[in-house]
């Protein structure tokens, strides 16, 4: 896990280290990271249940979490997917798969960010409209009820959807 470290710090990405699940947790608890490389035995502890445990907290949840390891059968590399986890990366590692797959995670992570800004961007803007909406329609139903004539307002079905007084 060292080598891991130290090949990411000399690609510029701030590292933080734990060697088991509470010294993991107050690290979280300081800073919510972009992308966890988590061991499948860390320290004493069990990776996959700690990575259940993350992807069950929704502060968590939208951390992109590798799994790291070695000798994993295919159940194991389901389990992977199963407990939450976006990747696995077995050991020894290759360097260049490592960064590739720590970049790629790292993209999806930053595309998954911006959609949700866009996304809450566009929700206030619908909110905005509908706003308006309602206050064009408060607003037409003033002008009908203030002219003495009656007066409905039909869909395009022919419904009646209001009369004036």
């Amino acid at each position: 896990q060292e080598h891991l470290g130290f090949l990411l710090s000399n690609q510029c990405y701030l590292v933080r280290a734990a060697a088991d699940v509470p010294q993991a947790m107050q690290a979280l608890m300081k800073k919510v990271p972009d992308l966890i490389l988590l061991a499948v035995k860390l320290g004493g502890d069990d990776g996959f249940e700690f990575c259940r445990q993350l992807k069950s907290d929704p502060r968590y949840r939208e951390v992109m979490v590798v799994l790291t390891g070695s000798n994993m059968e295919g159940a194991d590399k389901a389990k992977v997917l199963a407990v939450g986890a976006q990747d696995y990366i077995a050991n020894p590692f290759q360097q260049d798969e490592v960064l590739a797959r720590v970049q790629v995670h790292c993209k999806v992570r930053d595309c998954i960010r911006q959609l949700n800004e866009t996304n809450q961007s566009l929700l206030d803007e619908l909110a905005e409209r509908d706003d308006a909406l309602h206050e064009s329609d408060e607003f037409n139903l003033s002008i009908l009820n203030s002219i003495s004539a009656q007066i409905a307002v039909l869909d395009e079905r022919g419904i009646i959807l209001s009369v004036n007084d």
